[in-house]
């Protein structure tokens, strides 16, 4: 896909060279918390645009809208089952089950 000069925007000289004085860590820190942010936002916009969905549909959904329709909502239902289960089965039976 080409580069659209017009969605490319140009970074304050000043702010380059905090962005540059960090380490690679910290930038990822950035980055990381950048996304989370988003994903919180994404979410909670969701759940108030559609109080009848579950948690699951509303991550299913963010995680579509995350990666621009990318995530096959069919398989990422059937890892969370298998995550779920694989939980279940770890757990001793004396203790009860996370959710």
């Amino acid at each position: 896909m080409p580069i659209d000069p017009r969605n490319i925007e140009v970074i304050d000289e000043e702010m380059a060279a905090v962005f540059r004085a960090m380490t690679g860590a910290q930038r990822l820190k950035i980055a990381s918390d950048m996304f989370s942010s988003a994903r919180r936002m994404i979410a909670s916009h969701l759940a108030a645009e559609h109080p009848d969905w579950d948690e699951q549909r509303i991550q299913q959904e963010t995680a579509r809208r995350l990666s621009h329709g990318a995530v096959d909502l069919a398989a990422l239902a059937k890892i969370r089952e298998e995550i779920l289960e694989r939980r279940e089965l770890a757990q001793p039976a004396s203790l009860p089950a996370w959710q």
